[in-house]
């Protein structure tokens, strides 16, 4: 991606935090990974946007692989 734009690599960020690339990252819909990616204009705006998801939507979990469950 040598000669991507800002946006564009800040988008290819953003899709390795979600779900199900990432298997601890957010569940999002492409529409809702379009629609968080529209406000998304620097690498402080998508800090602060998955710090927001952080904090409305707790992921970490004990035993989030699932490997103690029977």
């Amino acid at each position: 991606m040598p000669n991507a734009s800002e946006k564009e690599a800040l988008e290819v960020v953003f899709r390795t935090r979600v779900f199900p690339q990432n298997p601890v990252g957010l569940k999002m819909t492409e529409e809702e990974i379009r629609k968080g990616i529209q406000s998304i204009n620097s690498l402080n705006d998508l800090v602060e946007y998955f710090i927001q998801k952080d904090k409305e939507e707790p992921r970490f979990q004990r035993d989030i692989l699932g490997i103690g469950r029977k």
